[in-house]
């Protein structure tokens, strides 16, 4: 968390491991934010060609069996909360763009993929992995002032 980098650059602990402090905490910051932002988007990107993630609400309805879906930030509530009930999934995500979904799924942009529930080999780890890093990604943009951020807030 920001705190968290806040404290040990104070206290000298990056000075005493690294060998220096940070030039600049808040640069550091917003590096750290956006590179865990670019991470989560990897590894979504690796579970859609792998076959977990499916994009758009209609071939989400068709295929059901989803443990996750991710929602743009700027997707209906109604529509959002209509899928989740649907699908009758675990978890839900609205913390990305449409066009970040899009990227995603190899279009302008989309307003919902499902993370597929699925037992086969690799697939449950990656998965989990994601959802794994979308809870630290959201733990860091709780603890940070994301309206400053370049990206905005997405909390």
């Amino acid at each position: 968390s920001e705190d968290a980098i806040r404290k040990a650059d104070e206290g000298g602990h990056f000075k005493r491991i690294l060998g220096s402090g940070l030039q600049n905490v808040d640069q550091t910051i917003t590096i750290i934010a956006a590179e865990l932002r670019a991470r989560v988007l990897s590894i979504a990107g690796m579970a859609r060609r792998s076959g977990i993630l499916l994009g758009g609400s209609g071939k989400l309805l068709a295929k059901g069996h989803f443990v996750g879906l991710l929602a743009a930030d700027d997707a209906s509530p109604r529509e959002t909360e209509k899928l989740r009930s649907k699908l009758a999934v675990i978890w839900v995500e609205r913390d990305f763009t449409a066009t970040e979904l899009g990227k995603i799924c190899g279009r302008d942009s989309i307003a919902f993929v499902g993370v597929r529930a699925s037992k086969a080999l690799g697939a449950e780890k990656l998965s989990h992995t994601l959802r794994q890093e979308i809870i630290r990604l959201d733990g860091f943009y709780s603890a940070v002032g994301c309206n400053d951020l370049p990206d905005g807030c997405i909390t």
